[in-house]
């Protein structure tokens, strides 16, 4: 089971709890938060992890603050080993466009991806995949063009962006990361060299962005939430 919390940061309140978010945060973490040039980016960034670091708390029952986080070499966040916990837990964020995305797993390593679709022409959007996408990816974006091509890019790019996110590889490898779309319109599973496989399923979030997730071992079961909610857990 994969618990997946949406955040639409655009209509949330700073508030008293913003005192406490920044409190929370580690010393990097508000080093990253000073170098977003915007105040709104700033907020942005300080809420999502200040709300990171509330849940995983309540999933691990450590103080917001207590919590200690360590580095992939690229860059994927863990939860610090130094903390002791009955298990493993697995965690992976994004945000996109004032939106921001937490899943938490104790099944195994998961990444998440959305984006928030921005204007390209269908020349742009085909050097990028020329970049970052395989052949045959390439030659699906080229069969369609406007609206359908933009909407195709995006599907690609979060499908393959959560798969090396949840296995720790690194963007770089986003052109190692085969999507091939079920009769369902899902990915099919991607098994690596060394057997490991990688499942893959698109979202549908309210805000209407692009998104997927990806977990190590075993499909995602998701179950959803959505920040601020009445009646949430």
């Amino acid at each position: 089971m994969i618990d997946l919390w949406e955040i639409n940061l655009n209509t949330m309140v700073v508030s008293s709890a913003w005192c406490d978010w920044w409190r929370w945060l580690s010393e990097d973490e508000r080093d990253r938060a000073d170098r977003y040039r915007q105040p709104r980016d700033r907020q942005q960034f300080v809420m999502a992890r200040g709300l990171l670091r509330q849940r995983l708390g309540e999933y691990l029952g450590y103080a917001p603050a207590a919590l200690r986080f360590c580095y992939g070499p690229h860059g994927k966040p863990e939860i610090d080993p130094s903390l002791r916990t009955d298990r493993p837990f697995w965690f992976n964020t994004s945000h996109s466009g004032g939106v921001a995305l937490l899943a938490f797993s104790w099944d195994g390593a998961i990444g998440v991806d959305l984006e928030k679709p921005r204007s390209m022409s269908d020349p742009q959007i085909l050097k990028l995949a020329q970049r970052f996408f395989l052949t045959p990816e390439v030659q699906a974006l080229e069969q369609v063009s406007g609206t359908a091509r933009s909407t195709l890019f995006f599907r690609y790019w979060t499908c393959k962006e959560a798969r090396v996110k949840a296995t720790g590889i690194g963007l770089a490898q986003l052109a190692q990361t085969p999507i091939v779309w079920q009769a369902d319109q899902q990915p099919e599973p991607i098994t690596d060299a060394t057997g490991e496989i990688s499942f893959l399923q698109t979202l549908t979030l309210r805000c209407g962005y692009p998104a997927a997730i990806a977990a190590i071992g075993h499909p995602p079961i998701v179950r959803s939430w959505v920040y601020p909610d009445n009646g949430m857990p």
